[in-house]
Parts: structure tokens; sequence; C-alpha cells
């Protein structure tokens, strides 16, 4: 088998398994309070998946990168295998994305129902990011002080016009890079059926 064929056996499935937690996650509604009294309802729609999953950065593929039908029928038609993940994992820019897929199910851990969870109040200067979220949860792995930590984090929008929250972004990051000057909060999180 040639070295690429070997490699893209090796990843097929992932996006086939990303897509299977992405409609778990559609299933069920989010109540999330933090302890300074803010209380949202985080919901999952077709058009979140496209970014959680990192496609805007398959450049070299403009239709998968930025859908001319939207980001709402991207979905579908990855769930539905109008868009195969062969196709997919051929882009240049797909070991940019690789962890995302791979990881994509720790969202459901992040966002798994108790009490005394951290969130973090994001401020994007302090991390030098790009990222436009008013909050994130995460998982963290490793030990941070020994250099070899990862932290799993879905980042949380709010859209002023809808006066709701979203979930904005998921990234699998290798540094402290997003908690460093962070606000860190207590909250909780209930799972709710739809």
């Amino acid at each position: 088998m040639s070295g690429f064929l070997l490699e893209y056996g090796m990843k097929m499935g992932q996006i086939r398994d990303a897509v299977e937690v992405f409609q778990r996650l559609r299933k069920k509604k989010y109540r999330i309070i933090i302890e300074d009294g803010t209380e949202f309802i985080l919901v999952f729609s077709p058009e979140h998946y496209h970014h959680l999953a990192g496609f805007q950065y398959l450049t070299d593929f403009p239709q998968i990168c930025t859908p001319k039908a939207g980001t709402h029928k991207f979905y579908g038609d990855v769930k539905n295998d109008r868009i195969k993940e062969r196709d997919i994992v051929k882009s240049v820019k797909y070991k940019e994305i690789e962890e995302r897929i791979t990881f994509f199910s720790n969202l459901e851990e992040i966002l798994a129902s108790g009490k005394g969870k951290v969130i973090v109040e994001f401020d994007k200067t302090q991390a030098d990011s790009q990222i436009e979220a008013k909050y994130y949860l995460y998982k963290r792995e490793g030990a941070a002080f020994e250099g070899d930590v990862t932290y799993y984090a879905l980042f949380i929008g709010y859209d002023e016009r809808k006066k709701r929250y979203f979930p904005r972004t998921f990234i699998v990051e290798h540094t402290a890079r997003y908690a460093q000057g962070q606000n860190i909060l207590n909250c909780s999180i209930e799972v709710i059926d739809k």
C-alpha cells in the first residue's frame, strides 16, 4: 500500500465519527449556569458543524472551505455522504484540522452534566487570539507543569442580534496559551433532551 493510501486508510471513518458525535449533540440542549449569575442554553445547529470541525482551514478546496450553499447545507452533505470523506482527507491542509476531527468526541465530555465545572470568561487579547468568544469550556489532559498538556476547548460565542449564545469553535491546543490571564469561573451544566 502506498504511503498516501496507508495514511488515508488510517483516517477513514474519523469524519463519520465526528458527524455522529455532532448528531448526538444536536439532540440535546445544555443549560449552563455560571457562578456570577449568568445562565444560558447552548444548542448545536447544523450550521455550527463546519466551523467546529475546522473545515474553513481547507483553503486548497474552496468548495469545502467556503461552501457556496452555506454551512447548514454543508453539514447535511457530509452527513449524507454527498461530500465524501475520502475527498476531504486529500486536502494538503487536512493535518491542520485532523486533531479536531479525531478528538471531536471530547465535546460530549466537556458538556456532560455536573456541578463544580470550570468555565473561562475569554479575553482574546490575553491569548493573542482572533477567536470571538465570550466563554470557553475545556477538558485538559496531561501535566501543564511538565510541558505535556493538551486542552480540548469549546469556545462559546454570543450573537448580539439574536441575544443568544452558540458554539463558536472547538480547538485542540498543546499549550496553556488560552488559559493564561483569563477569568476562571465555576459553573454547572444540565443536559436536557430536546
